[in-house]
């Protein structure tokens, strides 16, 4: 929710968030292995203290970590 607020907040209305019944948020952001594990609305975690500044946060550390892999993929000897 945080990064759909970041990206296209015009999308979310979190007036119609709910906290209840939500399954805990997954150990790395964004990343659901089991799609049985989500929630009954299809979500994950309480998305009523979404930010735009959280999702912020969040896509920046994946920016990050992407640019970390590809430097990693860049400096291997093929």
């Amino acid at each position: 929710t945080a990064i759909r607020i970041a990206t296209r907040p015009a999308s979310v209305d979190l007036g119609l968030a709910r906290a209840g019944g939500l399954r805990p948020s997954p150990p790395v952001p964004g990343l659901v292995l089991d799609p049985r594990r989500l929630g009954p609305d299809g979500g994950w975690g309480d998305p009523t203290g979404a930010s735009a500044e959280e999702g912020e946060r969040v896509l920046e550390t994946a920016r990050a970590r992407l640019r970390e892999r590809i430097a990693a993929l860049a400096a291997m000897v093929l």
